[in-house]
């Protein structure tokens, strides 16, 4: 959806030019397709296979319903609480063994986001401090450059995922992945910066910003874990084509994230 195929507008400047916002909704009410919603989101896309994709994670979301709950009776309602809140509690332990290994103290690291869908030549500065106490570590951005006129923005979801993943790579890759493994992480991104842009700014491109967001982050922990960070990645290439298929008419859009993440096979 949107002004453009492939939902990258390089024109906006607010999120309303850039698809159709869809704030929490059902799709399906106890067990049945809500088709008054399912025909509203479908008329404001252009490719049709993109339902099939839907269909495929609503069913993916009922193989995983009726295999949690054949957990339950299998187990009980009460031990399974019980393990649940030990697998988190034993992931937060991990997690903070890993952050001990890391030397106590605050640490700084900064990237460079170039061009902001509007000014030719414009940059931007990605900056953090990593302080790491007492088993927890703290990512704060507050010194990051403000939002952008264009759509080369962050939302803090994004940022902070980045954030996460980027943090992964450098600790024992064994830790299960759940709430216990976040709970000693803390990330501040204030408003109003180009990781948590105000609202209603425009942030299709804010994907973008992870791999930028991720070398301000290998720059700050280098130089106290060098064996555990790789080399900075390289500006993203993106191709956008679009066109019909001659053999049956059909619409295709193509996204090619060529050269994502170049150089950091290297340490």
């Amino acid at each position: 959806g949107g002004a453009v195929q492939g939902g990258y507008n390089p024109d906006a400047t607010e999120c309303w030019q850039e698809g159709l916002r869809i704030p929490p909704v059902k799709i399906v009410e106890r067990g049945k397709l809500r088709k008054d919603v399912w025909d509203l989101i479908f008329a404001n896309i252009r490719l049709d296979i993109v339902s099939e994709d839907m269909r495929a994670e609503m069913g993916a979301c009922v193989v995983g319903e009726r295999r949690l709950l054949a957990l339950i009776d299998k187990y009980g309602h009460e031990t399974f609480c019980d393990v649940k809140q030990h697998l988190f509690e034993a992931t937060r332990k991990m997690m903070q063994a890993e952050i001990r290994t890391i030397p106590q103290g605050s640490y700084e690291g900064q990237a460079t986001v170039y061009f902001d869908g509007k000014n030719p030549g414009s940059t931007y500065q990605i900056r953090v401090r990593i302080t790491v106490a007492d088993g927890r570590i703290t990512f704060d951005y507050s010194e990051t450059d403000p939002q952008t006129p264009g759509f080369v923005n962050g939302t803090y979801t994004s940022s902070a995922s980045a954030t996460i993943l980027t943090f992964l790579q450098m600790v024992n890759p064994d830790i299960p992945h759940n709430e216990g493994m976040v709970e000693p992480i803390e990330i501040i991104i204030p408003e109003g910066t180009i990781l948590n842009a105000a609202y209603p700014a425009a942030t299709t491109f804010g994907n973008h910003l992870c791999p930028p967001n991720a070398d301000a982050i290998i720059r700050a922990l280098a130089p106290v874990i060098p064996d555990r960070v790789t080399a900075g990645w390289n500006q993203l290439l993106c191709a956008l084509t679009t066109g019909v298929d001659p053999r049956k008419g059909e619409k295709f859009v193509d996204i090619g994230f060529m050269g994502l993440k170049g150089g950091s096979g290297a340490m």
